[in-house]
């Protein structure tokens, strides 16, 4: 039996990560894969149960630690437990989606004598790592091959600096798991004249109040259409949602309306066939030109910017490709005064890019073979950290949580 481990911070509430994740051990299960997620944070929120099925999913908080923070006993204890619940198989397979994660993979993946491969789903920045392993564990990844990001540029922010080597398989995207229509309804019928424009967003994104300010100054300067903007999200931070729909939720624009549908619990396609334009990042981006819906990616790096139209000003969905950015408003605008052959040309090169770079059994593929060809993990000597070592981080970081608790 080949056990796959996927090391993931955590499969609760529902994003692109937790529907990664879904979508990837589904897939492994499909080509014969004995699948387990073990996870970090777990809040008791898990729409996704169902979805599931009988994967089983294990959480330990403690894999947010750094190793060094734990006794040589309490640490190997853990690994026991973990071991225990993957169990006995004749070929290990960890596939790690953290920096943390990562860590914790590969002193497993040794134990165990499988193969790891290291895919982080955000960018966090390696030198927020400060103590070993964890550090040499990481870069011997990535060296070896054996570090891939999830889009051309992940890993130049991963390590902010440029790197020679084309390490990434594309976050995989299957358009079959769209609904006919969202669930709850988003509320809005098109009629004859709406220029519709969208987001689907999680409502704590930086990038929603600059959006929805580029949206009013569009409906300004063309009085004679009229537009609809449709905010597709809610927020689970404090009165983030309320203060929105309190600031924005009524136009005093007389050709504006503005709609807010609150939390989408199942994202449908009408959404996208409704707009004329979506803005947004990640998966949601990947979502809109499956759909045959013009998208607009918001840079990751930059907020308020965006990196311009999918599939022709960039191929990647959360950065800019060839240096350039631009405000939300001058892209919108661009979209808003194409011709109708230029619209259509638009849609094609989003649809082709869809189909060669982030359909689902494409990209699966691709990571299967990436982790077919990593080594067997090997226990090497800066993996064993000293009691000594281990004294002095516990000590630091109480250091540090004293001097936080004293602000």
């Amino acid at each position: 039996m080949k056990k796959y481990v996927i090391l993931t911070f955590n499969v609760c509430n529902m994003g692109g990560g937790q529907l990664f994740v879904l979508r990837r051990a589904l897939h492994l299960e499909k080509k014969g894969f004995d699948v387990c997620v073990i996870t970090v944070f777990d809040n008791g929120v898990f729409p996704l149960k169902k979805s599931f099925g009988t994967i089983p999913i294990y959480n330990y908080p403690e894999l947010s630690k750094t190793p060094s923070l734990l006794s040589k006993i309490k640490q190997e204890r853990l690994m026991y437990s973990i071991i225990q619940k993957i169990g006995k198989g004749d070929e290990y397979y960890l596939e790690s989606h953290t920096l943390e994660t990562i860590v914790w993979g590969e002193l497993l993946s040794v134990k165990l004598r499988g193969r790891h491969l290291a895919y982080p789903l955000a960018e966090p920045r390696f030198n927020n790592i400060h103590f070993e392993p964890g550090k040499s564990i990481i870069k011997n990844k990535l060296s070896r091959g054996e570090l891939y990001g999830n889009n051309s540029k992940s890993l130049e922010h991963i390590f902010e600096r440029t790197l020679n080597d084309n390490l990434f398989v594309n976050i995989a995207f299957d358009e079959r798991e769209l609904k006919e229509i969202c669930n709850p309804p988003i509320g809005y019928n098109k009629e004859e004249g709406d220029y519709v424009i969208t987001t689907v967003s999680r409502l704590d994104k930086t990038y929603i109040e600059p959006f929805i300010d580029d949206v009013k100054k569009l409906s300004l300067k063309y009085p004679n259409q009229h537009f609809v903007l449709i905010i597709a999200g809610g927020s689970n931070t404090g009165t983030r949602e309320k203060d929105l729909i309190a600031k924005y939720g009524y136009s005093d624009i007389d050709n504006l309306r503005i709609i807010f549908t609150g939390y989408i619990t199942e994202l449908g396609k009408d959404i996208f066939k409704i707009s004329n334009v979506f803005v947004g990042m990640g998966t949601a981006s990947i979502n809109a030109i499956s759909q045959k819906c013009i998208a607009l990616n918001i840079d990751s790096s930059k907020s308020d910017k965006c990196s311009g139209i999918f599939g022709v000003d960039t191929n990647n969905f959360a950065y800019t490709e060839n240096g350039k950015i631009y405000s939300i408003y001058e892209k919108m605008e661009q979209i808003y005064l194409s011709t109708d052959e230029q619209i259509q040309l638009i849609i094609t090169k989003g649809r082709k890019l869809y189909e060669s770079s982030f359909e689902k059994t494409a990209c699966f593929n691709q990571l299967d073979s990436v982790i077919e060809s990593v080594q067997v993990s090997n226990d090497i000597p800066e993996y064993n950290v000293s009691v000594l070592y281990r004294i002095m981080v516990r000590f630091l970081c109480a250091m540090k949580n004293f001097v936080k608790r004293m602000r």
